[in-house]
């Protein structure tokens, strides 16, 4: 360092880094040496006059040792970046010193033990992230001394006990997440006094007692999230009050009453899902007003009566879930083409609407599906008749130049590829592997709505994926593998939540990979190799804790290999080979137990490659030309 003696204060925070350099990295090496200047130490920054450190950010630097004390020691830190390493231990107390600090995050670590009340001493910290930990023990209460905070995230650990009402004094909080913890007691109406609030999230936890009036205060609100609780007695009609809101989620909850029309003032929301409660009552016609709405979600509930005809005007309305009431008359004939929905289960007809010649829309035409001969009983299998009709309208679109047996003199249990549910009877299951089909796929087979498998693979398919296959919601899986499709990969596939295999792989698909996969949590299998795909891989598909097989080889996939996928326990296969990928090579994929097949060739990685990972039972980092760390 130069001139040491007129910057005594940096030459004690470099001591202090020095110190601490070996607990924090673990197993990995930081370039922090005293043959370097500070100033050019990577991810430490020096600034102000006298100079100081001011900031440490280790994003995601493959740590694996512990959080040192002495960090406390660093008077000057205004920012701690911690995140996405594999840092185990406690959080110091001592980190409660850093008066300066204005950022404190190390979120995605496997950091036990108890939230220090000593953090609440930070009197400028303005963001406090330390989701996706194992934390334990309850939220201290100091916390709500935190005069500057703006961001509270707590998410996913293992906390316990109530939410402090000190909370309730952080006026300058704009979110507060602390969802997915063992959180119990009630609701404290206290945080109906976060002024500045804009996202509320508190799901999965333990929560019980009722949804507090106060929170209808929040006038800047524009998420709250307090599904998958135990919250009991009504929704407060206070909750029409937040002009803001575009999110409202109270799902598998208790909740009892109506629903308040007052719902019907929240003229920005676009998602409303109040399903798996108890509410009574009927669909308030209000809810017609909700011009932004996209998704309304109500069912699993006792409501009663019929579907408000009013709310055939949200055209902006994609999907409506309703089953598991007690509705009755007729589905608004403006729902027809509703992208998602649960009307099967409703067992009604959609109403009459006047047509063009005067007739009414929506009863089925006299069809061949009703002759008694491809279907059965047709008079009692109205939704077979209507598969069938769907598979009649597209065989020679799909079929092209080849022959499928799907005609009205054959029963639809013989036709090629398909298979029939027990009763209810409906089409599950559609295999058509390898018949030479050359046509094109169908959007409406999107309309197969109780289809489980659909295999189209090994055949000469040209076109697009459609995107209406996202409305497939009970598919658990979809081969498209080996054909001659292109365009991009439809987003709506990632509303397949069921979905545990995914295969696109050879084809000639092109764009990016859409985050929207990252959505597919039952997902075990995916594969999008041999395509011409461009971008980055989605950090997003780090979410995917199932999956065990990831394939996205030759493709001309560029930027780095996303650390998230570090967190995929259960991966056991993982080819990126033939991209252009740069960066180095995650060290926490040498962490992943049941990993034995890693295909990394032919991008342009730097770095090393961590030894444990020369020893998988396939792999090419040979080819890599890189050193061993």
């Amino acid at each position: 360092m130069p001139n040491p003696d007129a910057n005594p204060r940096l030459v004690n925070d470099c001591a202090i880094l020095l110190g601490a350099r070996d607990t924090l990295a673990g197993d990995i090496a930081l370039g922090w040496s005293a043959d370097i200047p500070i100033r050019r130490w990577r991810d430490v920054i020096v600034a102000g006059g006298p100079p100081r450190v001011v900031t440490v950010d280790l994003f995601s630097r493959g740590l694996t040792g512990s959080i040192p004390p002495e960090l406390g020691n660093l008077s000057a830190l205004k920012e701690l970046r911690l995140l996405g390493n594999h840092l185990t231990g406690e959080i110091p107390p001592t980190l409660g010193n850093l008066s300066a600090l204005e950022e404190l995050s190390i979120p995605g670590s496997q950091l036990v033990g108890q939230i220090p009340s000593e953090l609440g001493n930070l009197a400028n910290l303005k963001a406090l992230y330390l989701s996706h930990n194992e934390l334990t023990g309850m939220i201290p209460p100091e916390l709500g001394n935190l005069s500057q905070l703006e961001v509270l995230q707590l998410t996913s650990n293992q906390l316990t006990g109530a939410i402090p009402p000190e909370l309730g004094s952080l006026a300058q909080l704009e979110r507060l997440e602390i969802g997915s913890n063992r959180l119990t007691g009630a609701i404290p109406p206290e945080l109906g006094n976060l002024a500045a609030l804009e996202q509320l999230t508190l799901g999965f936890n333990g929560l019980a007692g009722s949804i507090p009036p106060e929170l209808g205060k929040l006038s800047e609100l524009k998420q709250l999230s307090l599904r998958a609780n135990q919250l009991t007695g009504p929704i407060p009609y206070q909750l029409g009050s937040l002009d803001d809101l575009e999110s409202l989620t109270l799902y598998n909850n208790r909740l009892t009453g109506p629903v308040p029309p007052g719902l019907g003032n929240l003229t920005d929301l676009q998602y409303l899902d109040l399903s798996e409660n108890n509410l009574t009552g009927p669909i308030p016609r209000a809810l017609s007003r909700l011009a932004s709405l996209q998704s309304l979600s109500l069912d699993g509930n006792r409501l009663t009566g019929a579907i408000p005809g009013v709310l055939g005007g949200l055209s902006n309305l994609e999907l409506l879930t309703l089953s598991g009431n007690s509705i009755t008359g007729c589905i608004p004939a403006a729902f027809r083409d509703l992208r998602i929905n649960d009307f099967d289960s409703l067992g009604l007809r959609f109403c009459s609407a006047p047509t063009a010649d005067g007739g009414t829309p929506g009863a089925h035409p006299p069809t061949p599906c009703a002759n008694g001969t491809v279907v059965s009983d047709p008079g009692d299998n109205p939704g077979l008749v209507g598969d069938c009709i769907v598979l009649l309208g597209v065989r020679d679109t799909l079929a092209g130049t080849a022959t499928l047996n799907w005609d009205p003199e054959t029963p639809i249990t013989e036709w090629d590829g398909v298979r029939v549910s027990n009763p209810p009877k409906r089409v599950e299951y559609l295999h058509l592997r390898g018949l030479g089909l050359t046509g094109t796929i169908p959007p409406e087979l999107g309309d197969l709505t109780e289809l489980d498998h659909l295999t189209l693979s090994g055949n000469r398919l040209t076109g697009e994926i459609p995107p209406e296959l996202g409305n497939l919601s009970k598919l658990v899986q979809l081969y498209l593998q080996g054909n001659d499709l292109t365009g991009k990969i439809p987003p709506e596939l990632g509303n397949l939540q069921d979905l545990w295999t995914l295969r696109l792989d050879g084809n000639a698909l092109t764009g990016k990979i859409p985050p929207e996969l990252g959505n597919l949590l039952d997902l075990t299998l995916l594969a999008l190799s041999y395509n011409q795909l461009t971008g980055r891989i989605p950090p997003e598909l780090g979410s995917l804790e199932d999956l065990k097989y990831l394939h996205l080889n030759h493709n001309a996939l560029t930027g780095l290999i996303p650390p998230g996928l570090e967190d995929l326990e259960d991966l056991e296969a993982l080819t990126l080979n033939a991209n252009g990928l740069v960066g180095g090579i995650p060290m926490g994929l040498a962490d992943l137990s049941k990993l034995w097949w890693l295909h990394l060739s032919g991008n342009d990685l730097t770095g090393c490659v961590p030894a444990a990972l020369l020893d998988l039972r396939d792999n090419d980092l040979w080819a890599l030309g890189l050193p061993t760390c």
